[in-house]
């Protein structure tokens, strides 16, 4: 199962694919993105990447993929995706990066 991140920041500006790819050492995909983003109530483009990984429980994604990136990257947040299981803020996201919020679980 893949899961897929998109992150954009001002270190996303000037580095490379490759370097990013070398730096996680997972089966990924690497695509760069332009996003327009909300910053002090203003518009502004930002340069990113669209990270898809496959193989990587959401157990370990945290330090497999989120912390070499977030350093790398100067990263403060990110949008994530797992088919059945959570999209939304990376921050947010239960038994992955946070305790679930469900009694259930």
């Amino acid at each position: 199962m893949s899961i897929i991140l998109y992150v954009s920041s001002e270190g996303c500006k000037n580095i490379a694919i490759d370097e990013i790819v070398e730096k996680l050492n997972v089966v990924c995909q690497v695509h760069r993105t332009f996003n327009c983003v909300e910053a002090k109530g203003k518009l502004v483009r930002e340069a990113g990447f669209c990270i898809k990984t496959f193989n990587v429980e959401s157990m370990s994604y945290k330090e497999k993929v989120w912390n070499p990136l977030e350093k790398l990257l100067g990263l403060n947040c990110g949008f994530v995706r797992k088919e059945g299981e959570y999209m939304g803020c990376i921050l947010n996201w239960p038994n992955a990066f946070r305790p679930s919020a469900c009694q259930e679980c």
